[in-house]
C-alpha cells in the first residue's frame, strides 16, 4: 500500500505556496489579537484600523460582537494555533 503524504509527494510551489499562506495567516492573526485587546482594554486613543471599510463593516463591530471570542479567548488565537502546525508538519517529518 502506497501512503501519499502532502508533504512528501507534493512540488516545490506547493511548498512554498504553502508557507507563504501559513506566514500570511500568522500576521493577519497577530494584527486582528492586538486589535482584539486594543479594543476590548484601550490604554490611550484608539486609531482606526486597516479593515475599517465603512462604518458599518469594521474591524470594531467584529470584535464587540458575541462570536468574537470563546470562553474570553479571541478566535484569532485559533488562527495564530492554526497558521504554524503546516510549518511544524515541514520541520517535524
Amino acid at each position: 500500500m502506497n501512503k501519499k503524504s502532502f508533504y512528501h509527494d507534493s512540488t516545490m510551489n506547493t511548498h512554498i505556496f504553502t508557507i507563504l499562506a501559513s506566514l500570511c495567516m500568522f500576521g493577519f492573526s497577530i494584527y486582528l489579537t492586538n486589535h482584539y485587546f486594543e479594543v476590548k482594554f484601550p490604554t490611550g486613543l484608539v486609531t482606526s484600523g486597516l479593515c475599517d471599510i465603512n462604518s458599518f463593516f469594521t474591524c470594531d463591530a467584529a470584535t464587540n460582537s458575541p462570536a468574537s471570542n470563546v470562553f474570553g479567548v479571541p478566535i484569532s488565537l485559533f488562527g495564530l494555533i492554526i497558521s504554524f502546525l503546516p510549518i511544524v508538519g515541514y520541520l517535524f517529518k
